[in-house]
């Protein structure tokens, strides 16, 4: 098929609309707003139909002043203001959006020929292309998947109407088929999707870049920090052991509401990082706990840290220490001197919700951060701080060298200082005394921390909201020996306490953990809800690891590979949205609906698990299975043929008793038993040819038949008269009776001998 070769599109109107309707419904999940999304789909929807329904009077010449390459050129340029307004007002990848649908629409005004078919869906294509690299809806993959079908079904189409007309110039003639493809492309669609689904994935590919964008204001209220910026990167530290407050003077003034802003006057409630934490009074809203605030691109499943602290007064955790150091990026990126741990984490963060907290959420080990704005504040124990509050669109990529113990990262560091130590004096002896019980048959200090950890897990529950009746008594108290249950930051806060208490140094850290990824996107989707808080601890050896005493949080393992086949993320991505609704309103319908895909899905894979068993077992007995099938086709086909080969005898010898007689049907019969008998021992009349064309084919193959015979024929077909033949007519009948007997069964002959002789060329090479 050749580009340049002029091609008529009208009959590739249907396909052409379903192609362009894909990709626009593609594109449009590039936008988190619903509604925007949706408005863009039809926009664009619109132009493009306006720009194909154009063609014809265009075509016909009905406007005669304008031709189909001026109206191109003016949607091209009509398209550029587009680009130009769209550039200016919401960057460069909207813009770039814009542009190609202008393209396209300006291609389907001046399409005539099959080079312009290809640049159609060359455009289309970029946009899915571009929406693969920055989708985070679930929606995607739906949409990619219908784009792949109506491309598969276009080009399958296109074939055709090449095939068609070419053979209607040949002397074969023309197909008769006009499907356009479309069950081809349903197979190839079908046989996509168990790839799709059990094909394990390669790690996140970061197709878009990794990249620091945001249409906020991150510059520092206080003004530029001191030094010269194109030296490197500047610091401004206080005295060491001045706790940072809002209001110093190098300080960022990181809040402590514990909430956030979600959509166009909603707030995101969860526990986001602050200098200060009361683990009794954080502030949560079932209603807004579902509320997305980021997605996060990873390459390992790390939890995002924003705040370390090491104090513990009462029921209320802050952060002391050296004052943040006011710190300028070079060319937008923070270089930072930390070990090399050995596992490289690279991580894309996209803020899509307003947040209160200034904390900078990033892996522990951070060796490189990428931002948007001219300044952080280094907190000197390896978490960082915006100058102003972090908002919905914001992006910013973080690289990090944390060293791994399956998938609890570990941070060296040298004997931290007594501070880690210190526990309150307000803390019961019972605290004491229930680390001591715990940790008595565990051997060195990571043992003993983790049966601290197993312990809590164990022995207590998770709830999502707790009311702390204080009543003289301190809120970990009431914790681990009277409610026994709690959100995670009485887990945290347990757990740094009682290793404090048994002499390991601990620290409480809280940021955001990951949840499960989106199968269908890639992102892993951060809710209100995953504000987090976890404990760290100090083990002589290692340096400062993590650990997770809450129970409604997966526990890391010691070989907690990443999942890379969607059917199994997608099990464990169900589950977690399942459990998060349950825990936020149990009575919900979103909660049942939830349960009910999740027991659906949980249904379908266990019957794909059923039919697997089932093939394995039956996996020794296929030889067998294949060899009986092969036997029962064989005698199918055999009995087949013999039984048609049968019923065409017998109509052969009721044609011959009608034969008999001087009438004008006797020679029509006649000459159909002749038809018949010989068409099916290897000579058929074609429909181009007469029965006397017929005759002298068969006579030129030495069947005596007599010289008038097809002079009869005509008569009795056509008028004229029915001339004498009934002197020849016994003599016709006698070579049909004589050729059935000699071959009886002509169709089970010709079968057996072309297998004979398939057998013979098999064995000889």
């Amino acid at each position: 098929m050749r580009i340049d070769e002029p091609v008529d599109f009208a009959p590739y109107a249907s396909r052409i609309a379903m192609l362009l309707l894909a990709s626009v419904l593609t594109r449009a999940t590039m936008e988190t707003d619903v509604g925007v999304a949706l408005t863009g789909a039809v926009i664009w929807s619109i132009a493009l139909f306006a720009c194909w329904k154009i063609r014809a009077p265009l075509r016909d010449r009905r406007w005669p002043t304008i031709t189909p390459q001026w109206a191109g050129e003016a949607v091209a340029a009509i398209g550029m203001l587009v680009f130009l307004a769209t550039l200016l007002g919401s960057g460069i990848q909207a813009a770039l959006s814009v542009l190609l649908c202008a393209l396209t629409g300006a291609a389907l005004v001046i399409a005539e020929r099959r080079a312009h078919l290809l640049l159609i869906v060359a455009t289309c294509l970029t946009q899915v292309l571009m929406a693969a690299a920055e989708s985070r809806s679930g929606w995607f993959v739906p949409c990619a998947a219908a784009f792949t079908f109506a491309v598969l079904t276009l080009f399958a189409f296109d074939l055709g109407q090449t095939l068609r007309g070419r053979a209607a110039t040949s002397v074969i003639g023309a197909r008769k088929s006009g499907h356009g493809g479309a069950v081809v492309a349903l197979l190839v669609m079908l046989l996509a999707v168990p790839l799709y689904l059990y094909v394990p994935q390669p790690p996140a590919l970061y197709l878009g870049g990794r990249s620091a964008t945001t249409s906020q204001d991150y510059s520092d209220p206080r003004g530029p920090p001191g030094g010269d910026a194109s030296a490197g990167s500047q610091s401004q530290r206080g005295e060491p052991g001045q706790r940072s407050t809002p209001g110093d003077a190098g300080a960022p003034d990181i809040g402590a509401n514990n909430s956030g802003k979600g959509d166009a006057g909603k707030r995101a409630s969860g526990t986001q990082p602050a200098d200060e934490l009361s683990v009794s009074d954080v502030k949560r809203d079932a209603g807004q706990a579902n509320v997305i605030v980021m997605y996060v691109k990873t390459s390992q499943k790390l939890y995002l840290r924003g705040n370390l602290l090491d104090r513990f007064v009462g029921d209320r955790w802050q952060r002391t220490g050296e004052a943040p150091a006011r710190t300028t990026l070079r060319a937008g990126y923070l270089r930072l001197d930390v070990p090399d741990g050995g596992a490289h984490v690279a991580q894309q963060i996209d803020i899509v919700a307003d947040l209160q907290a200034k904390a900078l959420f990033a892996s522990a080990g951070a060796m490189q951060i990428r931002f948007p704005g001219p300044t952080l504040y280094d907190n000197g124990d390896g978490t960082f701080a915006v100058p102003r509050p972090l908002r919905s669109d914001t992006s910013y990529s973080v690289d990090a060298t944390p060293r791994l113990i399956g998938s609890r990262y570990v941070l060296d560091a040298a004997q931290p200082d007594a501070r880690y130590l210190q526990v309150d004096p307000a803390i019961s002896a019972r605290v004491r005394e229930l680390a001591e019980s715990v940790t008595a048959n565990a051997g060195d200090p990571w043992q003993k921390a983790l049966a601290l950890e197993e312990h809590l897990r164990s022995n207590y529950a998770y709830s999502y909201e707790t009311i702390v009746p204080y009543q003289g008594r301190t809120p970990l108290d009431w914790f681990l020996f009277d409610n026994r249950k709690g959100h995670c930051e009485f887990f945290a806060s347990a757990m740094v306490v009682m290793l404090r208490e048994i002499g390991i140094p601990a620290r409480l850290a809280n940021g955001y953990s990951l949840g499960e990824r989106n199968p269908l996107t890639g992102y892993y989707e951060v809710r209100a809800m995953d504000g987090h808080a976890w404990a760290e601890g100090w083990i002589a050896g290692s340096g400062w690891v993590m650990f997770e005493p809450t129970p409604f949080y997966p526990l890391p393992q010691q070989h907690d590979a990443p999942q890379q086949q969607v059917a199994d993320e997608t099990d464990h991505y169900l589950q977690r949205l399942a459990d998060t609704s349950a825990q936020l309103s149990p009575r919900a319908l979103r909660t049942e609906l939830l349960q009910i895909a999740r027991d659906a899905w949980s249904s379908a894979r266990h019957l794909q698990h059923v039919l697997m068993r089932w093939a394995m077992r039956v996996l020794p007995w296929l030889p067998l299975a294949a060899a009986l099938l092969a036997l029962l086709w064989t005698c199918w086909t055999v009995a087949r043929l013999a039984w048609r080969d049968t019923r065409e005898r017998r109509e052969v010898a009721r044609l011959l008793d009608q034969s008999q007689g001087e009438h004008g049907g006797a020679v029509l019969s006649l000459a159909q038993a002749l038809e018949l008998t010989y068409g099916s021992r290897g000579c058929t009349r074609s429909a181009q040819r007469t029965l006397r064309q017929y005759c002298e084919m068969l006579m030129a193959q030495a069947v005596p038949l007599p010289a008038d015979f097809a002079d009869a024929f005509d008569a009795a077909r056509y008028g004229g008269g029915t001339p004498a033949y009934a002197a020849h007519a016994a003599e016709v009948a006698a070579t049909i009776r004589a050729r059935v007997a000699a071959q009886r069964y002509p169709r089970l002959q010709e079968s057996l001998q072309q297998w004979r002789e398939k057998l013979v060329r098999g064995v000889r090479h």
